[in-house]
């Protein structure tokens, strides 16, 4: 994230839509305006990422890691909180699942019989949640 202030945004949005899938092959950075794009959401939306990302920085804050960091490394954790806080303040939790549920008529019928379906429509919904218990609360 602190190689460029595009990467910032694009880890935040991840975090907001669950995306479990951002890697290299999956950015593209277009060197004559010096702007990176995330791209292939399709792992999106599936897993309970918010949990995850509040493991790994609370283990990085008992480790004593936060404490010894160096500044730009915090100055970008603490971009990545606000980036999340301003999709969290745009987007409500109550904002968000009014959003899901009205997609679900737009999923082929034989698809909401899929229990995988409803179990990430669930997830979805919980991730936001979590966000705001987690992430938002640790940094």
């Amino acid at each position: 994230m602190r190689l460029h202030e595009d990467l910032t945004s694009i880890v935040a949005l991840d975090t907001f839509i669950a995306n479990i899938d951002r890697s290299n092959e999956n950015l593209l950075y277009l060197k004559e305006q010096d702007r990176f794009y995330g791209i292939d959401q399709t792992r999106s939306l599936h897993y309970p990422i918010a949990h995850h990302c509040y493991e790994r920085i609370k283990q990085a804050k008992n480790n004593g890691y936060l404490t010894k960091c160096p500044q730009n490394i915090l100055e970008c954790l603490t971009e990545y909180k606000k980036k999340l806080q301003t999709l969290y303040d745009t987007f409500s939790n109550e904002t968000m699942h009014q959003m899901i549920d009205h997609l679900i008529p737009y999923v082929a019928d034989n698809t909401l019989e899929n229990v995988g379906l409803q179990e990430a429509i669930q997830c979805l919904k919980n991730n936001f949640e979590d966000n705001r218990k987690y992430v938002l609360n640790i940094i």
